[in-house]
């Protein structure tokens, strides 16, 4: 749905396969909303191609005369991610199903939740959108407008969850909504499911784990992200969480240090943020069974291995 977006600020999991480089994911591949229609022959087409374009409506108006095209598979979707309102408000005017899903089990709601169309949002709501339809990666409109910082639309998907139960939902990766908002540094997106979850739940929002045994702070580290990882730390009332193991024994500290590209924030301050709060630097994990000082050494990086030289002597 958010191809483009993914492309520009991608998550941990991409960084992840980057650096495992053997794990196949699925998160970087092209999406649902991908508007590259090379041809235009059909009705059905046509209507698909009007419903992106700003210029579009009259030719959509014309096209939703043949009732035929009303329940055109993924129409409503390329409105709702384009932020198209008025085309939208013509579909559910003439009786389109506000629950219809796409090719890949999205619905309008998951795409204008994902772009923070916070107007169609509201408008799908109000027509009886449900905000429990999962697409094909499992996620809800609530991680789609997560994994993407859109805060506004976050509150208002939550405003019409009473029990709070979207917020524990996890995707085909085990991941709630406050993993993927966590896993692209979106800071104030955490600090909000946080509170929201530990209103809700008796657990720490922050030790929930997704299918590989990850923290937000794994992932959070793993992206670079020295405000939320201080935030998550912020949550907690003690050191376990820094220490948190996944499914490969690595710690926050080994991802922060493993990285050896430098796309997203600083990742010697996520170090130093980390080892402040208590990351133990002679934890061995990896596949290499490997401390975060043998990584750093590894990739020779003088810098990173000087901050963990200098936390060992002083924790010595």
């Amino acid at each position: 749905m958010t191809s483009e977006i993914r492309e520009a600020c991608p998550s941990a999991e991409e960084v992840y396969s980057i650096v495992l480089g053997s794990e196949s994911l699925k998160e970087g591949a092209a999406s649902s909303c991908n508007c590259d229609v090379a041809s235009v022959q059909t009705e059905s087409q046509k209507l698909t191609r009007a419903c992106q374009r700003a210029d579009g409506y009259d030719e959509v108006v014309s096209l939703l005369k043949n009732e035929n095209n009303l329940q055109t598979k993924g129409a409503i979707q390329q409105a709702a991610s384009h932020g198209r309102l008025s085309v939208v408000q013509q579909f559910l005017a003439l009786g389109a199903d506000v629950n219809q899903v796409d090719y890949c089990n999205q619905t309008a709601l998951h795409c204008a939740a994902g772009y923070g169309h916070i107007n169609i949002t509201k408008l799908l709501l109000e027509h009886g959108a449900k905000i429990d339809i999962k697409d094909e990666e499992k996620q809800l409109p609530l991680h789609c407008a997560s994994g993407q910082g859109q805060l506004e639309v976050v509150e208002m998907l939550l405003a019409h969850d009473i029990t709070g139960a979207t917020m524990l939902s996890t995707d085909c990766y085990g991941q709630m909504p406050l993993h993927c908002a966590a896993k692209r540094g979106f800071t104030n997106v955490v600090r909000f499911l946080i509170h929201r979850m530990n209103n809700n739940s008796n657990d720490n929002a922050v030790m929930r784990t997704d299918a590989r045994q990850r923290t937000a702070l794994h992932l959070a580290a793993a992206y670079g992200s020295e405000a939320v990882v201080r935030l998550l730390l912020d949550n907690v009332t003690d050191k376990g969480p820094v220490n948190s193991l996944d499914k490969t024994h690595m710690t926050a500290l080994h991802w922060a240090t493993i990285i050896g590209r430098q796309r997203n924030g600083s990742y010697v301050k996520v170090m130093e943020v980390l080892l402040e709060r208590g990351a133990d630097v002679n934890i061995k994990g990896g596949a290499g069974d490997t401390t975060a000082i043998n990584y750093a050494r590894d990739n020779q990086d003088e810098e990173r291995i000087a901050v963990l030289l200098r936390a060992d002597k002083i924790a010595r």
